[in-house]
């Protein structure tokens, strides 16, 4: 396309000379015009060239360059040089393309190259500028400025491969700019990769068998990549004269090793800062692993290998087995993080939360510059302390001045350590009116309990019945009535369980639709208890459904819902369970801990599979909880086949190998890999086939949590020994080999271990959570140390790579464990519950 451009531009250069000679009394003036147009390009290029180096430029190229000059200033000035080319190719979309074409026209006169050199100068000088304007941005546009800079840097980096020694120099010298300009491209992810590859790769022009070019062209990739590296290390707070010399002098090999090391720290979003010295505190750490691998390679695979388990062992296990970091070192590493961004130094404490010099210096960091980081709620646990609030500390004042905190954060702060100090509370109260009433209660069982703290003149139970009451006299006449209505409603719905009891089984069914029979929907502003977005319209009175229960008569009910904000005349079925004589609190707590999972997996981009489905408890011992739609449980699927789950997802979704088939075994892996971490944590018993779940799309959804934490059933036997429910069947679907070799059993691995890592990061606001409950009275609260084996199974104590291994353990003692097929072979003989 360009060189289309450039030529149609030369004909029209060529038909207006070829005017001038026919009209030869023009000529005279077009030199006076020609000359005027040589002064306004001079100025155009900022004098980068002179008007006397251009008296061999005619009027009518004098116009052409000026044209192409102003053409190229306004396209990156406008969108920061940015085309919309192939969205594919990074480098592609950047309108550098655009200069550098011009300068590969054949015989071009020196005085036209020198302003085209010129032309290309001053666009990359406009890009600077665009640039820098948007230095300051945050978010959107931020990530725009960002990724327009390194789609500029790819190209040059591209056109380094270029036949014409002329274009490699100008782009070298643009690149080493830009590097020096915004040096975060040094740690940018595409930039390493183009870089990189291009080491070993042929560049794309050597079309012809040219030996010299190629050997040329990858000694200048390796340069450039030797200058990248060091500079990149540069910034790091500790360096090693010795690294340095294995990048400059050593293996082609060691260089990629590094190159590569360096990239990978590039992976994840950067939600801190982007200065350069941010990865420091990376390096700190990492070079202590990278001296051993100095002078070991030299050509030799075995020592080549060697060096990089030495290297895996030296920055991955446990501190105990590598070099000490002495406290000088830590405390020079929290203050150079700190002066960068104090979220990266606040987050360096969970990263190595055994270093207790790292983390008083963090304290005394935040104390000293509190006034600077008020917009940090991640500071708040180093000064909002039991300690502080005992001594009633000045550093309380700074709560009314600071960002809300997590919800969870908040509630840690509501626990009797903290003993209701007035400057705590209100900051806590702000904290909750700072979020949508949805998300505060969602945490509505967690802020009942605080109420145990709340007061030293009444009792928990007699602030409970004031508490409703105030709450109902704050409702407007409206909202009375529509709440009146829903509860009215719906506590019919729940007594008819009640009703059915003294009935025989066969005849609870019918009994179940007489009563539904008598219900009227009384407005057409009910909605769904456990999801308030649902308007009822209706019920379908023969969908009554008696459920098996030793002592209860709970019922299946299925409603006519639409979607509040949708399409009113788009009907959809939506069962729901109502119990009475059981306590759902307990439900709702494991489904608390497995919905901030899911946020905690989606957050940070994990393709984990929770599903939690609504509960809400409505009175003593009653409740509704919402059934996981399009589902049938396992022990169900038993009840019309007599094969396993293997057998059973090729009769719902063809043969194996078939898209169908290895899409529904990717679904079943992603929501088996999701309970695994849910379940390591939760440890929910119980876990025959009727609690485990199967959708149309072959996901797992574990329901029924009556039994977590410390207690399972049989006067707590804890007879299921495995931390999560992997039974041969499913096996059979996420490792074929039956040896723990397959692809998908090591996705499966890779996911489990992910998962836990993201857990393992957000342990305190998941801890807070479930300790807010402890004096509920709740089963999973009544033996042993159910908070402290909960912290236990995060193993704070471990490194990521310890505690990644400690998770590959788990899922391989979990693998078809005798203990599982025990308990599922005592429910079937037991319950007839299908194994």
């Amino acid at each position: 396309m360009y060189s289309q451009v450039v030529s149609s531009v030369k004909w029209l250069e060529d038909e207006l000379e070829l005017n001038a000679l026919h009209n030869p009394g023009s000529r005279q003036g077009s030199e006076k015009a020609g000359a005027s147009q040589r002064t306004a390009l001079s100025a155009a290029l900022g004098g980068k060239v002179e008007v006397s180096a251009m008296n061999t430029i005619s009027g009518v190229k004098a116009t052409y360059l000026l044209a192409v000059a102003f053409l190229e200033i306004i396209r990156f000035s406008s969108e920061g040089g940015i085309l919309n080319g192939d969205p594919s190719s990074t480098a592609s979309r950047s309108a550098f393309n655009c200069v550098f074409e011009y300068l590969r026209s054949p015989n071009l006169m020196p005085a036209v190259s020198q302003c085209l050199t010129a032309i290309v100068n001053r666009a990359f000088e406009t890009a600077i500028e665009w640039l820098e304007d948007r230095a300051s941005q945050t978010g959107a546009e931020a990530e725009v400025r960002e990724s327009t800079l390194s789609t500029h840097a790819c190209f040059l980096i591209k056109n380094l491969s270029q036949r014409d020694e002329h274009v490699r120099d100008i782009s070298v010298n643009l690149l080493t700019q830009l590097r020096d300009r915004f040096p975060q491209i040094l740690w940018n992810s595409s930039c390493l990769d183009s870089l990189l590859l291009s080491i070993h790769n042929d560049p794309p022009s050597a079309v012809v068998s040219d030996p010299a070019y190629v050997a040329s062209v990858r000694s200048l990739y390796q340069k450039i990549a030797r200058e990248w590296i060091i500079v990149s290390l540069s910034y790091a707070p500790c360096t090693s004269q010795g690294l340095f010399q294995v990048v400059r002098h050593n293996s082609v090999q060691q260089l990629l090793l590094l190159g590569r090391m360096l990239q990978e720290t590039t992976k994840l979003p950067w939600n801190f800062s982007r200065h350069p010295a941010a990865t420091g505190t990376f390096f700190t750490t990492m070079l202590f692993g990278l001296k051993f691998c100095s002078c070991q390679t030299q050509g030799n695979l075995q020592n080549f290998r060697s060096g990089l388990q030495l290297l895996e062992d030296r920055i991955y296990r446990d501190q105990s087995s590598r070099l000490k970091v002495s406290s000088d070192k830590w405390v020079e590493v929290a203050r150079t993080a700190f002066s960068v961004d104090p979220r990266i130094a606040l987050s360096m404490v969970s990263r190595f939360p055994a270093s207790a010099p790292l983390k008083t210096q963090i304290t005394q960091l935040v104390q000293t510059h509190i006034l600077e980081i008020r917009s940090i709620p991640e500071a708040l646990p180093y000064f909002v302390t039991p300690k502080a609030v005992d001594e009633n500390s000045t550093l309380l004042q700074q709560l009314p001045h600071w960002v809300p905190c997590s919800i969870t954060q908040a509630l840690e702060f509501l626990t009797p350590a903290y003993k209701g100090h007035p400057r705590v509370m209100a900051y806590i109260l702000r904290v909750l009116e700072s979020y949508p009433p949805g998300r505060v209660t969602f945490f509505m069982p967690q802020l009942v309990q605080a109420l145990r703290y709340d007061s030293e003149n009444a009792s928990f139970q007699e602030l409970l019945p004031l508490v409703r009451e105030r709450i109902i006299d704050g409702f407007n006449p409206t909202a009375r009535d529509i709440f009146q209505r829903e509860f009215d409603f719906f506590d019919k719905v729940t007594s008819i369980s009640g009703v059915l009891y003294p009935l025989p089984k066969d005849e609870r069914r019918a009994g179940i639709r007489r009563e539904l029979e008598k219900i009227e929907l009384d407005g057409d502003d009910l909605y769904l208890p456990t999801d308030p977005e649902r308007l009822v319209r209706g019920i379908q009175v023969d969908s009554g459904i008696p459920l098996q229960s030793a002592a209860k008569v709970p019922i299946m009910i299925t409603f006519n819902v639409v979607d509040r904000d949708g399409d009113h005349n788009d009907v959809k079925p939506q069962a729901c369970i109502f119990k009475v004589g059981d306590d759902c609190r307990q439900d709702v707590l494991a489904l608390q801990v497995i919905s901030l999972l899911k946020d905690i997996f989606e957050a940070v981009g994990l393709n984990l599979y929770l599903y939690p489905y609504g509960v809400l408890p409505t009175g003593p011992e009653r409740g509704i909880i919402e059934v996981v739609p399009n589902s049938r449980s396992r022990s169900q699927m038993g009840e019309t086949t007599d094969g396993g789950l293997y057998e059973i997802f090729q009769q719902d979704f063809g043969p194996v190998g078939s898209p169908s088939f290895e899409a529904a075994r990717e679904n079943f892996l992603v929501s088996s890999a999701g309970y695994a971490v849910a379940s390591l944590l939760l440890q929910p018993k119980d876990r025959h086939n009727g609690n485990l779940l199967f959708d149309s799309a072959g996901r797992l959804v574990h329901i029924d949590f009556g039994f977590i934490l410390e207690t399972s059933p049989g006067g707590n036997m804890r007879f299921e020994s495995a931390h999560f429910k992997l039974s041969h069947e499913m096996t059979q679907l996420l490792d074929p080999s039956g040896v723990m070799k397959s692809e998908t059993w090591f996705q499966f691995l890779s996911l489990c271990v992910k998962g836990y890592l993201a857990a393992r990061r957000n342990m305190n606001g998941i801890l807070s959570t479930v300790l807010m409950m402890l004096d509920s009275g709740l089963p999973c609260f009544s033996r042993g140390d159910p908070i402290g084996n909960l912290r236990k199974r995060f193993r704070p104590e471990m490194t990521e790579r310890e505690a990644a291994n400690y998770m590959i353990r788990i899922c391989t003692d979990a693998y078809n464990k005798w203990t599982t097929a025990g308990y599922d072979l005592i429910q079937y003989l037991q319950q007839g519950i299908e194994k």
